[in-house]
């Protein structure tokens, strides 16, 4: 299964690190698709809206938007 990996402002590290996310497997969701007549199109609508959050490969925690003026408020 391929995997996205971006650099992200961790809170647990406090600091930018490296990122990994796993997308759903859309050619299969599609094959599903097609062999179960489109019935399969609503599971894989909402696997593709409910994906998992990118995980830091430096201390496993999930990702969390944090707005940019937080982080350079906790600098002061």
């Amino acid at each position: 299964m391929q995997q996205v990996h971006e650099t992200l402002w961790c809170r647990n590290c406090g600091e930018e690190t490296p990122h990994v996310q796993k997308p759903p497997n859309h050619l299969l969701h599609f094959l599903l698709a097609l062999a179960t007549l489109g019935i399969w199109i609503i599971p894989w609508v909402y696997l593709s809206i409910k994906q998992d959050r990118p995980r830091c490969q430096d201390c496993g925690a999930l990702y969390t938007a944090q707005l940019m003026a937080d982080k350079f408020d906790e600098g002061e």
